[in-house]
């Protein structure tokens, strides 16, 4: 990729703003539907506001496919400077948001949950909240373990 440095530079810069928006969004959904140490209101939230919990996902995956496209971009313009170094930085920029897109299966888990179905069958609604409510406790954990 050769082209006007600066120019590579503002659009790696927009693409991490743009990565951010989504991020933002599922970082807003989380927060109103998971409720702290109830496990009861957050089923009647998720299962309430299916639709929005999805479109969180969905626009934190989003974000887990900008963010990789303004790496690469930095990539070829530290390239010249350091070659190791921006590969280094490549490589972190590529686990991080693997890493992130792990945090993803424990919500869309604690969605299938609340959802129930026959092969959730010998769980009481008690119980598959309370384990919906650990698989969405389980995305911070996941999420901060990124190297980003």
């Amino acid at each position: 990729m050769r082209g006007n440095p600066r120019g590579m530079a503002r659009l790696a810069a927009g693409l991490n703003v743009l990565s951010g928006l989504p991020t933002g969004l599922s970082v807003w959904v989380l927060s109103r539907t998971v409720v702290r140490g109830d496990s009861a209101a957050t089923a009647a939230n998720i299962l309430g506001s299916e639709n929005l919990f999805r479109l969180g996902w969905a626009a934190e995956m989003g974000a887990l496919i900008i963010f990789p496209c303004s790496a690469l971009l930095l990539y070829e313009l530290f390239k010249p400077a350091s070659r190791g170094l921006s590969r280094l930085m490549l490589v972190f920029c590529a686990v991080a948001p693997a890493i992130q897109a792990l945090d993803t299966l424990p919500d869309m888990a604690a969605l299938h949950l609340l959802r129930g179905g026959t092969t959730l069958a010998s769980l009481s609604p008690p119980q598959a909240q309370d384990l919906a409510f650990l698989c969405l406790r389980l995305h911070p954990l996941i999420y901060d373990a990124a190297p980003a």
